[in-house]
């Protein structure tokens, strides 16, 4: 796992001639099995010490251990694997204060924070420092509770030499070498550095409570990345909770592309400066940078939305397929707000601005589905309190009874579902109007919201069962429709890249294009995803670019349109890290392919456009750092 993270750095530093020297490198297929044996082990335990979440711990198969640390709830150790349990803890007994909920604890919020933990480490490890090393990460949900699972480092409480492990009280700040890569992280994720701690005060880039850990390898560790990410500023928001800070955060996105450095301990207490000029100044850039994300990024989402072509019509009617409703709600999933920094959270924010009704009516079933998905889990974190084994049969009754309460959907539930969607996504997501006689089943088209609730809980029915609920309007379910719940696991965006990377390599082996189709189809989905999670990341970028170009060469109908959009992703690519020669031969072959395809009817652009890649592919070649096949070894 390090060492193909490495490997990403290298190909930064070292920039391969080609995108074949690139697939070379190293075999990829060895971070992809890395990654998914840490995956499956972690999630196979996970369902264990969930299943016994309510045990007394002599009669839990795993026992809970004291590792040190502020935030997050139980701990276990199995396998090597370090579990966090994502719940509210206690900071104080008098007055009684919880780290996210204030006054009385907020699970909800807790699991906000976990899922930040993998964001915050995405956000630095992508920055591809020399040096700095990163754990594996999952996150697991299963019956309404998540789980972050890492694997154990080499480290103890005597190893840290950056930052704080205990609530401030001391600030690390020992290693020279630690301390020069932690300024240059900070310079590349454009996080700025401040004062923090409650004593002995120490200038830190990222969060206080950040750890950075020379282990007993000799290698240095950075963890607890819950805070790495600056907050929103909870007033331009409409946050009113002063605990929002801990838990809603910008995302990196957002914060790569601000034009100043942003503090991450912005409107806690963590930010220690002496002088007050100073404090107000870190909240005061973290504010502007809120405000941009509302008065430019969520507008700018809007307008893009309002563009987008559907065929409507079919959408609504029960002629519509599974498929279709599916690829709808893809078009408004998570990943193509977080492109642009922008949180599930905001959905209401966007549909404010969107225009297009049959749009505001998709992105209503998806906020709706979101809900539902919250309510499966809380039902099932209920329900947990009395089953104590991995049995489905206790959940199947009560998860069918609530979606056929919905499907009836009285006036008392479509008021409660209201009150939920302003209390989630803020008051803006639905209009006065629109408030004033609330019909869920006039607003939004119930299939969509079951379809994303289901997928995003792990609940799975039989494919007939749901091809019923999407056809038959009276169609209800029964107990035995629920065949199994699953984990809903999320890996970092690297395995991603890495799968992808991996089928891409097929084509040195593979001779069908049948089979080439199919191998690079799933490897343009994996690069989707991982671009869809970083897309301020250039290298992931271009190998999704990649991907699309392996296919158009397979079509037999290809158009010039069809290259310039693959083009641009090299080009993106190239402003975000440079004229790195695989990026240069990359946007040459979407030339020479665009050629090709003119050359008959416009041979005078056609032979401008190969002058052009002709000219890149010299730059390209002239290049001074150059492909080391070493590596590979």
């Amino acid at each position: 796992f390090q060492q193909a993270m490495d490997m990403l750095r290298l190909i930064h530093e070292k920039s391969p001639k080609t995108a074949d020297e690139v697939l070379k490198m190293t075999d990829w297929s060895h971070a992809v099995g890395a990654v998914n044996e840490f995956s499956d082990t972690a999630t196979l335990y996970a369902q264990i010490i969930i299943s016994e979440v309510f045990l007394p711990n002599e009669h839990k198969t795993f026992k809970p251990v004291k590792v040190g640390g502020v935030a997050g709830g139980s701990k276990f150790i199995v396998g090597n694997i370090l579990f966090k349990f994502a719940s509210d803890v206690l900071v104080s007994e008098d007055p009684e204060v919880w780290i996210y909920g204030g006054s009385q604890p907020d699970h909800k919020c807790a699991a906000k924070a976990a899922k930040n933990e993998l964001k915050g480490m995405e956000a630095l490890s992508s920055r591809f420092v020399e040096g700095l090393w990163f754990p594996c990460m999952v996150i697991i949900d299963y019956k309404g509770f998540r789980l972050v699972a890492t694997c154990l480092l080499p480290i103890d409480k005597s190893t840290i030499r950056y930052g704080s492990d205990d609530g401030g009280r001391t600030v690390h700040k020992s290693s020279d070498g630690l301390n020069a890569r932690m300024e240059l992280i900070g310079k590349r994720a454009n996080l700025k550095s401040h004062l923090t701690g409650l004593k002995e005060k120490k200038q830190l880039v990222g969060p206080g409570d950040i750890e950075g850990h020379e282990g007993r390898d000799g290698k240095f560790y950075i963890l607890d990345y819950g805070r790495v990410l600056p907050p929103e500023d909870p007033l331009v928001g409409g946050h009113f909770s002063s605990r929002s800070v801990f838990y809603n955060l910008l995302r990196s996105q957002l914060v790569f592309t601000n034009k100043n450095p942003l503090c991450s301990d912005a409107f806690t207490s963590w930010n220690s400066e002496d002088e007050p000029e100073k404090k107000r100044e870190h909240n005061e850039e973290v504010r502007q940078a809120t405000m941009r994300l509302y008065n430019e990024l969520i507008p700018l989402v809007a307008s893009n939305l309002d563009e987008m072509k559907m065929d409507w019509k079919k959408l609504w009617s029960f002629e519509c397929s599974l498929e279709q409703i599916e690829e709808a709600l893809f078009q408004v999933d998570s990943h193509y707000f977080h492109r642009f920094g922008i949180n599930d959270r905001h959905l209401g924010y966007v549909r404010e601005k969107v225009k297009n009704e049959d749009m505001r009516k998709l992105l209503l079933c998806a906020a709706v589905g979101r809900l539902f998905k919250d309510e499966l889990k809380e039902l099932m974190r209920l329900k947990m309190i009395q089953v104590s084994a991995p049995s489905l049969y206790p959940f199947q009754e009560p998860i069918a009874r609530l979606i056929n309460e919905w499907c009836e959907c009285t006036p008392s539930t479509s008021k409660e579902i209201m009150d939920s969607l302003l209390l989630k996504f803020g008051p803006r997501t639905l209009s006065p109007s629109e408030r004033e006689n609330f019909d869920l089943k006039k607003v939004v088209d119930l299939r969509f919201s079951f379809i994303m609730a289901l997928r995003m809980s792990g609940i799975k029915m039989n494919n007939n069962v749901v091809e019923l609920l999407v056809r038959d309007p009276e169609f209800r379910l029964v107990s035995v429709d629920i065949v199994r719940i699953e984990p809903v696991v999320r890996r970092q965006f690297t395995s991603g890249l890495w799968r992808g990377l991996s089928l891409l390599c097929k084509k040195f082996t593979t001779s069908s294009r049948s089979e080439l189709k199919r191998i690079f189809r799933a490897a343009e989905r994996d690069l989707h995803d991982a671009f869809s999670r970083a897309p301020q990341e250039g290298l992931i970028e271009s190998a999704y670019g990649l991907s699309l170009l392996e296919l158009l060469n397979l079509e037999t109908k290809k158009s010039v349109e069809d290259y310039e959009i693959v083009k641009r992703y090299f080009e993106n690519s190239i402003e975000k890290i440079g004229r790195r020669a695989f990026l240069l031969t990359g946007v040459a072959l979407c030339l020479r392919g665009q050629a090709d395809l003119i050359s008959k009817d416009e041979p005078q652009l056609a032979e401008e456009k190969v002058k052009l890649a002709e000219a890149l592919e010299l730059e390209a070649s002239q290049s001074k750092v150059v492909f080391i096949p070493a590596l590979a070894e």
